[in-house]
């Protein structure tokens, strides 16, 4: 998914997001509309849920955004006058969230949860493949270009 990729089909709650957002469009000619990836950071790791991680074989790839680099692209978003009118915010390394928790576990010298081989409910079957075609030229780079300068970083928070 990039900024010029049809919304569609979506789950209610991404219906719901796209109508607001088709509502302020209507309602306000400035707007401008950043779609977040998953957020992750100090505070927001996988470590912090371990216990109630739920992780599967099958489980969806993720794209993801590290907390501080968000920050950046929504603070440009607000400042610069050449903010797209769409933008996505995250970095270029989607992942399941199982490999996510792989590599938190080896940094951390945990076990891994239980992993499931069942097929996921609906709920963990959906992910999205997102990537900015604009933020790069619009912004420049990120501070974590990928989950693993993230992790590291804010498990070290």
């Amino acid at each position: 998914i990039d900024e010029d990729s049809p919304s569609g089909p979506l789950a209610p709650l991404g219906q719901a997001r796209v109508d607001f957002e088709k509502a302020l469009a209507d309602a306000q000619a400035d707007l401008h509309v950043v779609r977040i990836a998953g957020i992750y950071g100090p505070g927001r790791t996988l470590d912090r849920m371990w216990s109630r991680l739920r992780l599967n074989e099958q489980g969806p790839v993720v794209s993801r955004i590290q907390v501080d680099d968000l920050v950046g692209i929504l603070a440009a978003a607000v400042t610069r006058a050449d903010t797209p009118r769409m933008l996505i915010a995250a970095d270029g390394f989607p992942e399941p969230t199982l490999e996510v928790a792989r590599y938190t576990a080896d940094l951390l010298g945990m076990a891994l949860p239980d992993v499931s081989s069942d097929r996921p409910t609906h709920e963990l079957r959906r992910g999205r493949r997102c990537r900015s075609r604009l933020r790069p030229d619009w912004y420049g780079p990120l501070n974590y270009p990928s989950y693993r300068t993230g992790v590291r970083a804010a498990l070290r928070s």
